[in-house]
């Protein structure tokens, strides 16, 4: 464990992805893909574009190494073999890997501001008791399920509600119209699920022809 601890703090630091040989590199990706601890994805347009991310069977069996630490929305240009995007290694629930005595919290660390961004307070969700807006789901501390995307199971199931927040910040809000004219309105910083490439990305990043996922 304590060892296993100390990898999770080197890995945190840098980003392996960065430090290792490329060879090196996708040789020990591609083992952890045969032995089915992790996924890999093309691009549809640029199949040498691969993103990796760790399977559901290795988060709840804890086949945790290197590679499937480092796995969690890694993408490769395999053809000119460079690392193109390397998102946080996986983290861990506080307490979830403590034993004994030994712990991956530091006892000086620093606390930052997870922001996902927002929708904006008219958008529609489907609620067990119907459509509601955000608004009305905030304001009544609506306490049923909503629809909610697991990537996982790749299936949309009614969760429960973790918890209330609307934002006071003035932010610049994005309207994305859809092919069959609907019409979505976010914050900038918030990341949207690209089915195809298996991963998020921010609204400000989007480009007109990239698919995401509104409803499945």
């Amino acid at each position: 464990m304590e060892d296993f601890i100390k990898l999770i703090k080197k890995l945190s630091i840098v980003h392996p992805a960065r430090e290792m040989e490329f060879s090196d590199l996708t040789q020990g990706l591609f083992t952890e893909v045969e032995k089915g601890n992790i996924n890999v994805n093309y691009h549809p347009q640029f199949p040498h574009l691969a993103l990796f991310k760790y399977t559901h069977e290795c988060a709840t069996e804890r086949k945790w190494n290197k590679f499937s630490l480092m796995a969690r929305g890694l993408i490769l240009d395999l053809q000119n073999k460079v690392v193109v995007a390397t998102p946080f290694i996986k983290f861990f629930n506080f307490g979830e890997i403590e034993s004994g005595s030994t712990s991956i919290i530091q006892s000086e660390f620093i606390v930052t501001e997870k922001a996902d961004g927002c929708c904006h307070q008219d958008t529609i969700l489907l609620t067990e008791d119907g459509e509601m807006t955000i608004k009305e789901i905030c304001d009544k501390k609506y306490k049923g399920k909503i629809l909610s995307y697991d990537i996982y199971s790749d299936k949309c199931e009614f969760k429960e509600i973790e918890g209330y927040f609307v934002s006071t910040k003035k932010n610049q809000w994005y309207e994305l119209e859809l092919e069959d004219g609907t019409k979505v309105k976010l914050t900038g910083n918030h990341k949207v699920y690209l089915p195809e490439l298996n991963c998020y990305r921010r609204v400000d990043e989007l480009k007109e022809t990239e698919k995401f996922l509104l409803k499945k």
